[in-house]
């Protein structure tokens, strides 16, 4: 078989266990075929975030970039990805320990959504509250601004879980 370079770009270790196991099943991969070209990049993010990365990485090849050389530019690419998030159903979250139950019920009685971020460790933190989904993507577009430094060479995604015509 051919011994081409992968790049795997991977969820979030601070949110997933799926870099950490990456990294084991790379060193057992690596007992094996001690040559192969393997590098890992923990995305620090989620979603678009790291579909983002996945679309750098696809350019960078393309433009003749070595897989050593892409991984290194996604390592220090990662940390200026910015992503926000909300939610009108705190349930997941409760679900995942991220949310008390007393708040989860307060939260959906008062229709207070949280505006979540993936800091640059990778972690997902509730960095306001606001009543309304209007208030949370108005929220939500004033700190997409505040991270903007160059508009016409920045790129910015909406993703959404089936929403598609509040995407838009």
């Amino acid at each position: 078989p051919e011994n081409k370079p992968i790049v795997q770009i991977i969820l979030g270790s601070a949110i997933s266990c799926s870099y950490s196991n990456a990294c084991l099943a790379l060193e057992e991969f690596k007992k094996d075929y001690p040559d192969a070209q393997i590098y890992l990049v923990d995305s620090l993010g989620a979603s678009c975030s790291y579909g983002l990365l996945s679309i750098e990485a696809a350019e960078m090849r393309d433009r003749g970039m070595t897989a050593e050389e892409c991984a290194a530019e996604l390592n220090k690419m990662k940390t200026g990805v910015h992503a926000y998030y909300t939610t009108s159903d705190l349930t997941y979250l409760y679900r995942g320990g991220r949310v008390k139950k007393t708040s989860m019920v307060i939260a959906h009685a008062l229709g207070i959504m949280p505006i979540m971020n993936l800091n640059a460790p990778g972690e997902l933190k509730v960095i306001g509250k606001v009543r309304g989904r209007r208030a949370a993507y108005n929220e939500m577009l004033a700190k997409i601004r505040e991270n903007v430094i160059d508009p016409e060479n920045q790129t910015l995604y909406v993703c959404h879980s089936d929403f598609a015509a509040e995407a838009t």
